[in-house]
């Protein structure tokens, strides 16, 4: 990342499983999965149109487990149509186990993005949990570029890492690396509580990222824990 002082606002969402809530505006849009409930190619057709109609100069959008008909090797198994996606011609960029550098306000960033959950049930992009195939979990994971600025976490420590997945998580949470540790230890700094919103908590402004001796970690999940619960805000993040 570039050292300019110029701040980039990153709007993070996930798990929208079909609703289109409103979005703020900001630099670069982030939808981390999920953006469909049964992932047929009508429903991820709907999606992308929804993320295309935003105003964001920048946007990614990374598949989640029920975004079936994007996985490939899943429609082929279970005999499903593949859905083919111009994301290109929509103004998205889609990242799958795949990096990009995007130039924002004349800073340079690197985001890497991955569709991919461990085993659970019959939903697409999955590997097998590690205590059942170590060799192949670590594969996955193995090739993700370690200048990466938004991507997971642990070796590579990213100034962000944006998730979903699991709607209950939903929060923000710093966590500040141990520089003495041989393992990636980390000790957490700071919890945010999931009983206010970040703009309670950091009122008139977005949250402040990580840095190499922090990451930022951003569960956006935009649907609740909770059935019929209200849906949850945009997590908006300056860099």
């Amino acid at each position: 990342m570039d050292t300019l002082k110029s701040t980039v606002s990153v709007v993070c969402i996930s798990d929208t499983h079909n609703s289109t809530p409103i979005v703020p505006p900001g630099d670069i849009l982030i939808h981390a999965g999920d953006l469909t409930e049964r992932g047929t190619p009508d429903e991820l057709r709907s999606a992308v149109q929804w993320v295309a109609s935003l105003p964001h100069p920048v946007k990614i959008v990374v598949a989640g487990n029920h975004d079936k008909s994007l996985d490939k090797k899943f429609c082929d198994r279970e005999l499903l149509n593949h859905c083919e996606i111009d994301w290109a011609a929509a103004g998205i960029i889609y990242l799958e186990h795949s990096a990009t550098e995007i130039t924002v306000r004349q800073r340079s960033f690197t985001v890497f993005g991955s569709p991919f959950t461990p085993e659970y049930g019959n939903w697409a992009f999955q590997y097998p949990q590690a205590k059942l195939l170590p060799a192949r979990a670590h594969e996955v994971w193995a090739s993700i570029p370690s200048q990466a600025d938004i991507l997971r976490i642990r070796d590579v420590r990213p100034i962000l890492h944006v998730f979903g997945h699991v709607h209950g998580g939903r929060g923000v949470e710093t966590l500040r690396w141990d520089p003495a540790a041989k393992a990636s230890r980390w000790m957490t700094s700071k919890l945010l509580s999931k009983i206010l919103s970040p703009r309670q908590l950091f009122p008139g402004r977005g949250i402040p990222p990580g840095g190499r001796g922090h990451s930022l970690l951003v569960n956006a999940s935009i649907q609740s824990g909770q059935r019929g619960a209200a849906l949850n805000e945009p997590v908006i993040v300056d860099i």
